[in-house]
């Protein structure tokens, strides 16, 4: 009888020290559902202002300003039929692309002739591709996490062929082509990082057009005076308005407010994002998924509308101010950037849940500004070589001409003899704005991150 009773006293405190954390479990849910209610006005609000956002984004078309952009229709048409043909019959091109682009090897002409011979259809697309006025990429914006993305490796190699296309035609010593194919090329990368506001999107573009900026700085010496006035137009005009990451920063954040992909109380994204990790998590792990936000959530009462709210709206703010930015200096933009770190960074000290789906492009927008300065060291060297019989003794010159001044602060470029003994170095003091004399990658326009000398050089013959 006495263990019978000892039992069940055991039994009863086991039962308690269970009871407990279950009911605190509910409670937490309770408060958070009562929260959930309490928002619902402003969860409505903000689930309307995502819908509104994406049925004007998917209207849009991204027009890059490029003056030999005659035909009106979507490039993006081409570039995609470009892909597939290149996907579905270049199996072993494949290889001799990374070949022919692989640096510091030579340039293996048949292997080109040949290369672009059996691409010649894809060639063509990309170049009616580039000649059209627009670019508007169909992304799926309302499938979030489970968007489809294009072809992003293909495009890319579908870019190493024009520019292959273009070394071949210099080695044939046509440099009037040859920078018309580059030139296609760096458009491309426009209309691919322009025309959708997804954030990969843009990193795509910028890669693409860096793709034929490496290769115009290599041939800058062979280039004649028509092929210079070319390319000089073309860098202007895509230069004046290239698609910045910062400006996809509202995307990747309305995209967690439709109510397709939100759900009752936001929770449905973060569902999505765990079935990633586990393809099947179950009532089990949906439940302890939900726990797990409301606790992240204690700050805005357990509420995961609440907390998505708090976390994420603000943040909208900055995504407006990126536009604001555009065509102004790294070192604008980088204040900009530190504000939204400082943000970031108080959201990951309070372990709000946003912080976890709040995209960091701190690197991408460092990435974005040290293309736009190569740019701009390119296209000054470019007028350089134009004006090549300006005495070197004198490179205060370029300093005086107007729309040559450093994206990275807005100060004149700097000009001094290039180590080599011939010609000059022309460079930007790149995104530490100190300069360290024309010192940075070992190769011009490369960028070296996060080092003590960081400068965007190139040394013009």
């Amino acid at each position: 009888m006495n263990v019978g009773k000892a039992i069940l006293r055991v039994l009863r405190v086991f039962g308690i020290i269970i009871l407990i954390p279950v009911v605190l479990v509910l409670l937490v849910l309770l408060i958070g559902f009562i929260t959930d209610l309490s928002v619902t006005p402003q969860w409505k609000q903000a689930q309307q202002e995502s819908q509104d956002y994406f049925s004007k984004i998917k209207t849009q078309r991204y027009s890059s300003g490029v003056s030999f952009a005659i035909l009106d229709a979507n490039a993006w048409d081409y570039y995609d039929r470009a892909v597939k043909k290149t996907s579905a019959g270049l199996s072993a091109g494949n290889l001799s692309i990374a070949t022919l682009t692989k640096e510091g090897e030579p340039f293996d002409i048949k292997l080109a002739e040949r290369l672009t011979q059996t691409s010649a259809p894809a060639l063509a697309l990309l170049d009616s591709g580039a000649a059209c006025t627009y670019c508007a990429i169909p992304y799926e914006y309302e499938k979030g996490m489970t968007m489809p993305i294009p072809n992003y490796i293909g495009l890319q190699n579908l870019a190493k062929l024009g520019v292959i296309r273009g070394r071949l035609e210099m080695t044939r010593g046509k440099p009037r082509a040859a920078a018309e194919s580059y030139a296609r090329v760096m458009k491309m990368g426009a209309d691919i990082g322009g025309g959708g506001e997804a954030l990969i999107g843009r990193m795509v573009g910028i890669v693409i057009g860096q793709i034929a900026l490496k290769q115009i700085a290599a041939d800058l010496a062979q280039f004649d005076l028509p092929s210079i006035l070319s390319l000089e137009n073309t860098i202007s005009q895509l230069e004046s308005d290239w698609p910045s990451p910062n400006t996809s920063l509202e995307c990747e954040i309305q995209v967690y407010f439709l109510p397709g992909l939100s759900g009752w109380n936001g929770s449905s994204q973060y569902f999505t994002a765990l079935s990633q990790r586990v393809p099947h998590p179950g009532l089990v792990g949906k439940i302890q998924a939900q726990g797990v936000l409301s606790a992240l959530s204690w700050r805005s009462f357990f509420s995961c509308r609440k907390g998505l709210l708090d976390g994420l709206r603000p943040n909208i703010a900055f995504a407006h101010q990126a536009r604001t930015l555009q065509g102004k200096s790294w070192e604008e933009g980088k204040a900009w950037l530190e504000q939204l770190s400082a943000e970031w960074k108080r959201a990951a000290q309070r372990r709000d849940p946003a912080f976890f789906i709040l995209p960091n492009i701190s690197r991408m927008s460092k990435r974005f500004y040290q293309y736009l300065n190569a740019m701009r060291v390119l296209k000054a060297a470019l007028a350089l070589r134009k004006n090549h019989g300006v005495s070197r003794k004198e490179p205060e010159f370029l300093p005086s001409l107007e729309g040559f001044h450093d994206r990275a602060n807005g100060q004149p470029l700097h000009l001094i003899p290039a180590p080599s003994g011939k010609g000059i170095r022309l460079y930007s003091v790149g995104l530490n704005l100190k300069d360290d004399g024309g010192e940075g990658s070992p190769k011009p326009l490369g960028w070296v991150q996060d080092q003590d000398k960081d400068d965007i050089w190139i040394d013009v013959p």
